[in-house]
């Protein structure tokens, strides 16, 4: 097992590459394409996940510890307290950053002792035949045999803390307890942790308060993001806005298509998804959220414009509720890493249990009842405040899973609903069931026959479409 040729011109941390080659351990530098994640690594290097080694860093506020273990595996926080005596948490990265300076942002190699961190090593990682794991880059993958990996963190102590995400699907997902509710209500509290919203997206929102703002200010503001430019000339080209023509400019797409309150919502909605990242697959991951997000924001569009002409709200902010609606899910993925990674792996495990009831159940959101209450959605109208989005936003982010709100702006949230409601047919979302409750129809003021007419023509004939601008967002 001999080291390439070219190792030293690799983006591998110098403290660990100097560590492992002062004690002689032999190991195979493997590089691949940028990954954003350990599964990604794991496949861009032909690796079995179970061989992939993760490393957790937790802390109890006072010192740290470098938690290892497979990346098939979760942490039993119960178990750490057990064998450790006090109550850890997963530590934010700000805080021991510092200590992998050499290291790509986000990459942390799970040698705790080569950086001066006491190690935990789940015992499962003693059956490893090889491991793999990321030398502080995201280029590069090390590959070496486990006894030579347990013979470079010699003195770690050795406990079973996890478990395998392959029992999921048959555990009581209630005696899981992955994270404090005690420290999920202090990490979201700390106002400082949310992102800052994106700068096209500040020009935006400044720009919607401004009561003479005209079609031409709004397209001076997204043609400074060609981006942004190039997916709002898509839109108006889709069959799913019905335009027969050709859009080349973006005065014509607003002119002609989109109208200025549906760009401006539009153009908002994406500007801000751009401030978070996770994983692209599974049932919470980046493809899915987006195409429930585009599916639910264009069909929330569509019963607008079918409602009462004295009950119909602007088409425009239909969309942009339904497009935001669901994201508490990204924040939580931004905010809680490892434990978004556990969410996406229950719902995928456990595809008929609520996500609220993952949620309450798993990261104790149901026992920290003064702050949160609905989990994902409490969590995205935190963040929608922060930003100082519409309050009509707030109000379907916040409450798209109450059936009885009746609040000033509840005419979008049950919008946010009915189309929840009916993309449960199709297998799309969170909603509970595909039932359409006869009151939501008679609130909105709409025929259930017809708005099952129209939903099934959607599917039918503009689904397609969709989706591909689904993937467009996801991108």
């Amino acid at each position: 097992m001999n080291v390439p040729p070219g190792k030293e011109g690799m983006m591998i941390s110098t403290t660990v590459s100097q560590f492992i080659d002062q004690q002689g351990v032999k190991y195979v530098v493997l590089p691949h394409a940028e990954t954003r994640t350990l599964e990604e690594c794991a496949e861009a290097v032909g690796a079995s996940f179970a061989k992939m080694l993760r490393a957790v860093v937790i802390t109890n506020g006072i010192g740290h510890y470098m938690v290892v273990l497979p990346i098939t595996h979760v942490l039993d926080f119960k178990a750490l307290q057990r064998q450790l005596g006090k109550d850890f948490r997963v530590a934010p990265y700000r805080n021991f950053s510092d200590c992998f300076g050499c290291c790509a942002r986000g990459s942390v190699p799970p040698l705790g002792t080569a950086f001066g961190m006491p190690m935990l090593i789940d015992i499962s990682v003693r059956d490893l035949e090889e491991v793999f794991f990321e030398p502080g880059s995201h280029t590069e993958a090390i590959k070496m045999r486990g006894r030579d990996f347990l013979g470079l963190i010699e003195g770690a102590e050795y406990g079973a803390f996890a478990y395998a995400l392959t029992q999921l699907a048959e555990m009581d997902v209630s005696t899981i307890r992955y994270a404090s509710p005690n420290d999920i209500k202090r990490r979201i509290e700390e106002i400082y942790e949310l992102p800052v919203i994106p700068a096209i997206a500040h020009r935006i929102l400044q720009l919607n308060s401004q009561a003479d703002a005209s079609a031409n200010d709004l397209a001076e503001i997204v043609q400074m993001d060609p981006s942004l430019s190039a997916q709002t000339l898509r839109y108006a080209n889709s069959p799913v806005f019905g335009y027969k023509g050709r859009i080349d400019t973006l005065q014509e797409a607003i002119a002609r298509v989109l109208g200025y309150d549906m760009v401006i919502n539009m153009a908002l909605g994406i500007a801000i998804g751009r401030a978070f990242r996770a994983p692209e697959d599974g049932p919470l991951g980046m493809n899915a959220f987006w195409r429930h997000s585009v599916a639910c924001a264009t069909l929330a569009q569509r019963l607008a414009r079918m409602m009462p002409a004295d009950k119909r709200p602007k088409p425009g902010m239909a969309y942009l509720c339904g497009l935001l609606h669901n994201f508490g899910f990204l924040l939580l993925g931004h905010l809680f890493q490892p434990e978004f990674y556990l969410l996406n792996k229950l719902a995928a495990a456990n595809p008929k249990t609520p996500i609220s009831e993952l949620e309450r159940r798993v990261l104790g959101m149901g026992r920290a009842k003064d702050v949160i209450e609905m989990g994902h959605a409490q969590m995205g109208a935190w963040l929608m405040e922060a930003w100082n989005m519409p309050a009509e936003v707030v109000a379907a982010v916040r409450e798209h899973h109450h059936d009885d709100y009746k609040g000033e702006h509840a005419v979008f949230v049950r919008l946010v609903k009915l189309a929840n409601h009916l993309l449960k047919r199709i297998d799309i979302g969170d909603e509970t069931n595909s039932h359409i409750p006869d009151k939501l129809l008679t609130e909105l003021g709409l025929d259930e026959d017809t708005v099952i007419d129209d939903f099934e023509m959607l599917v039918e004939d503009k689904m397609e479409e969709v989706t591909a601008m689904a993937k467009q967002m996801a991108a």
